[in-house]
């Protein structure tokens, strides 16, 4: 891999560092928030709201989720990888194949 192409991932990393960094901040607040309300709410909140609750806990683990996924992603460095051209036809073939429910 010639330089250019790996400066180009190396900025892209700090790029996905950037982003994790800047949601994740607000993310642990919330999460934060949600267990301080949750403690002193949850016993007192009806079924719907029950659902409600647990659908927002849900979403902000899902959410600290893909963003631990883009953070392994970013550390993944093209140096660490070695690529070889595969024709297209293998690639499917062996996808299809994995993906078989016979």
């Amino acid at each position: 891999m010639d330089k250019n192409n790996s400066g180009k991932i190396d900025e892209l990393n700090l790029y996905l560092h950037t982003i994790v960094h800047e949601l994740r901040n607000p993310l642990v607040s919330l999460q934060g928030y949600v267990k301080l309300l949750s403690e002193n709410l949850k016993a007192s909140l009806n079924e719907d709201e029950a659902g409600y609750w647990e659908r927002i806990e849900s979403n902000l683990n899902r959410l600290n989720d893909l963003l631990a996924d883009i953070s392994k992603l970013a550390k993944v460095s093209v140096n660490d990888a070695e690529f070889k051209l595969v024709p297209a036809q293998e690639i499917v073939t062996r996808g299809t194949g994995i993906l078989r429910l016979d």
